[in-house]
């Protein structure tokens, strides 16, 4: 069923260039959509057989007693295949940084899966047999617990789901656009902590995330948007599923999120994706995209990101482009929007002595838009600096 879920959501590319960007929810998948919400319940119901298995085989142990020496061989082989089924969901992520195999693991998420269904068949089959019961019942009400379990299971979303409040009328609006490195600071140590320390000391009411496909194994399986969302009381949006193998780009508002899309840009290494949204701020509409281009920041990638946007009024584009103000890609950039750094500090140098004309990392506004302040944090909770614009809605 877990497999069957990942297939039904992993997202089929096309080869050709011309054909982006593409939705990430094509017009005509309601019956698709039905399909995955009846799989992934299923696959929650059916997961506390989980616990089950492991009392059973404890038991199974317990029975037989097996040698030492049997243990030793079977939990090897076991931690290989364990180690091989990790390695291929990394893979699936970072091929892009894989010499030879790599690509062969580009949008292979189910298939990694597959693989472990697979095995995990095979040798159920080759070795069917009677399971060695012991004298012992199971412990009263295990089944209460496991019925439990699924009920927590199913409700745990709608629990962890934020309290947020919509903030009242404001005569200015605070973009941030950070790169968080899936939490990790620049010696590579996990800093949710100190990430969400400076968010906080920011206290932005718009926040694009990059790099945030932390909810997976290759990754920690940690949720760090919905931390943040949860810690800083907004609402959030990610766009690319984790089955795509994206950088991993989010959204977070204090004010409601509507019609959230996800569209992925053309790409010959990491595949990657852009999140366009409509969020209202005193009754006035400000469209809102936030993406994370590939490696230097392709330009077939920022052109496909511009068709987006077109001549949309009212847009702010934050992100993690890649791309530096010397770059071709910049220069397109800017006959479209204007970059809010620029625009509030004509000279490049802000008033802290702040001189960031080599960044990668950028806000551009559409030009009905007044940058009222734009300021830039030094790396150190993550590797990316932290860049803000203060907008007049």
């Amino acid at each position: 069923a877990l497999y069957w879920t990942i297939a039904i959501n992993q997202p089929h590319f096309p080869l050709s260039p011309t054909a982006y960007p593409i939705s990430a929810v094509p017009s005509d998948s309601i019956w698709q959509m039905l399909w995955a919400l009846a799989s992934l319940a299923l696959m929650l119901i059916l997961s506390p057989v989980l616990f089950v298995d492991v009392y059973r085989l404890l038991e199974s142990l317990e029975v037989a007693r097996p040698r030492m020496s049997q243990l030793g061989g079977a939990f090897t082989i076991a931690s290989l295949f364990l180690l091989l089924a990790i390695l291929g969901h990394v893979f699936t992520t970072v091929y892009d940084y894989i010499p030879v195999i790599g690509p062969f693991f580009r949008n292979a998420f189910a298939e990694v899966y597959g693989f472990v269904v697979v095995v995990v068949l095979v040798g159920i089959l080759a070795t069917w047999r009677p399971l060695a019961r012991s004298s012992q019942a199971a412990p009263r009400g295990y089944m209460v617990v496991m019925l439990l379990l699924t009920v927590v299971i199913f409700l745990g979303a709608s629990w962890l789901t934020p309290n947020s409040t919509m903030p009242a009328r404001q005569d200015h609006v605070t973009f941030l656009t950070y790169n968080i490195q899936q939490g990790y600071n620049e010696d590579g140590q996990k800093n949710y902590a100190g990430q969400l320390a400076q968010i906080r000391a920011i206290d932005p009411d718009i926040i694009g995330l990059q790099e945030s496909d932390a909810a997976r194994i290759a990754n920690g399986n940690d949720d760090i948007v919905r931390y943040f969302a949860n810690s800083l009381e907004m609402l959030s949006y990610y766009g690319p599923k984790t089955s795509a193998g994206t950088f991993g780009i989010a959204l977070l508002s204090r004010y409601p999120i509507r019609d959230a899309e996800t569209y992925y840009l053309y790409s010959e290494g990491e595949q990657v994706a852009v999140i366009k949204a409509l969020i209202a701020i005193n009754d006035e509409p400000l469209h809102v995209f936030v993406t994370h281009l590939g490696n230097g920041g392709p330009m077939i990638q920022q052109t496909q990101f511009l068709q987006l946007i077109d001549r949309t009024p009212r847009t702010v584009a934050l992100g993690d482009f890649n791309f530096r103000p010397d770059s071709p890609q910049y220069a397109l950039t800017t006959q479209l929007l204007q970059d809010a750094w620029t625009k509030r500090w004509p000279n490049w140098e802000d008033d802290l002595g702040h001189r960031p004309d080599a960044k990668i990392d950028h806000i551009f506004v559409s030009e009905d838009l007044t940058v009222l302040d734009a300021r830039y944090y030094p790396s150190g909770p993550s590797d990316h600096p932290a860049l803000t614009a203060v907008i007049k809605p």
